[in-house]
Order: structure tokens, then C-alpha cells, then sequence
């Protein structure tokens, strides 16, 4: 132990960094949240309060990820913070979008192996391997 502790100067904490990839996920699901929230509205992002949502999602990521005894690290919340803000002003981007189209979303985390492909009509089969973010419907 000496050597590593002493010579190698190897430290064994534990250490959290809030990364792109963090950041990345925590916007997915505030905005997955708040299109769910929008498809129970009948499609209508009217009256959908963007900003508790996202930081709902915020607040509930931060807790599922980032281990207890570094919960109280300022510079980790901060950057969940400025992230669930950010997804906030994203969802109000999408919430304009939605209002301009006749495009609702249908489904989240669409599994393209669960169903084989994607019909896009009678004679024709689109197929997809993998996952969709975000598959939308017109009417």
C-alpha cells in the first residue's frame, strides 16, 4: 500500500464527473418526461409546466446516479442544474414545434427487434435495428 499510497501517488477515492454523456442522458429523459406529459394532454403542450418537469427529472437522475457521499459536491448539482434548465428552454422549443405541426409523439425508446421493422404501408417494410428516440405520428 505504501508504494501506490507514497510512490505512485495513486489516489482510491472515488471520484463523480458530471460528463457529456450524463448531461446527454438527464436531457433525454427530462424531455422523454415532458413528451409524456404532452401525449397525456391529448398532444397539447398547453398548461405543461416545462421548467418542474425537467428539474423533476433532474433531481431524480442526480439521486439515482451519483453515489450518496458525493451528493452534497456544489460543482456536480450545479451541473445538473444548468442542465435541467437547458433541457427546460430545449422542451420549450419542442412544445413550439409541436404547436406548428400536425405531428404527435407516439413512442419513446421505440425497440425496432421487439416488433421486426416499422410498416410504413401495405407493400412496403421499413426496417431498423436498434432503438428510436422518438417516433411521431400525423393525422
Amino acid at each position: 500500500m505504501y508504494f501506490c499510497d507514497k510512490i505512485l501517488m495513486l489516489d482510491g477515492g472515488e471520484h463523480h464527473r458530471f460528463n457529456s454523456r450524463l448531461s446527454g442522458n438527464l436531457v433525454h429523459r427530462a424531455l422523454e418526461d415532458y413528451l409524456n406529459a404532452v401525449a397525456d394532454n391529448g398532444g397539447s403542450a398547453a398548461g405543461i409546466d416545462a421548467d418542474a418537469i425537467c428539474e423533476n427529472a433532474a433531481r431524480e437522475y442526480y439521486d439515482e446516479i451519483c453515489p450518496a457521499h458525493l451528493r452534497d459536491n456544489e460543482r456536480i448539482r450545479v451541473a445538473f442544474e444548468r442542465t435541467a434548465i437547458n433541457a427546460a428552454i430545449l422542451a420549450s422549443y419542442v412544445a413550439a414545434d409541436l404547436g406548428r405541426t400536425a405531428f404527435t409523439p407516439m413512442a419513446y425508446e421505440y425497440n425496432t427487434a421487439a416488433t421486426g421493422g416499422l410498416t410504413v404501408d401495405a407493400d412496403k417494410r421499413t426496417v431498423i435495428n436498434g432503438r428510436i428516440d422518438r417516433l411521431d405520428k400525423a393525422e
